[in-house]
């Protein structure tokens, strides 16, 4: 993919991501965290931006920085690095509202759908978890790294 990205940084457990994104708002810190749910290897995905007075994320502000293609491909760009670093890891996605699940939907139909050969891409319906589909009214997401099988 070779769309503009921030340049980001990461911690030595590669779970917890920062950059800068930069608008009319001025220069605004955000933050992905890899948060280890309790269904083994499964991660929630957890996009915000860092509360500069307690230095936590937090994912329900609206920044409205005009720059949300750009953060939603180094979004992108942090799930491959994760992934390459915990390629047997899950990604669990899930917004904190409607417009923030509809967010994420477009979000994975237009960039994360460019690799499909790469990942399994999930959306849980009515409690039901289902292929990706972009006109599905989904709640949550789940991606994993594609595992291929060996006929011997």
């Amino acid at each position: 993919m070779h769309l503009p990205a921030y340049s980001f940084i990461y911690n030595e457990s590669f779970t917890i991501f920062e950059f800068q994104s930069d608008g009319p708002k001025g220069p605004i810190l955000k933050r992905i965290e890899f948060q280890l749910t309790s269904f083994h290897l499964i991660y929630n995905l957890v996009l915000g931006d860092v509360n500069l007075s307690n230095g936590k994320t937090d994912d329900f502000v609206t920044t409205n920085n005009l720059d949300t293609q750009k953060v939603l491909v180094t979004t992108i760009q942090i799930i491959y690095f994760f992934i390459d670093k915990y390629p047997k890891s899950s990604i669990f996605i899930h917004g904190n509202t409607p417009s923030r699940n509809r967010l994420y939907r477009m979000a994975i139909s237009r960039f994360l759908q460019l690799s499909i050969n790469d990942f399994d891409i999930f959306c849980l319906e009515n409690n039901q978890w289902i292929p990706f589909d972009s006109n599905k009214q989904a709640t949550s997401f789940l991606i994993y790294k594609k595992r291929i099988l060996l006929l011997q």
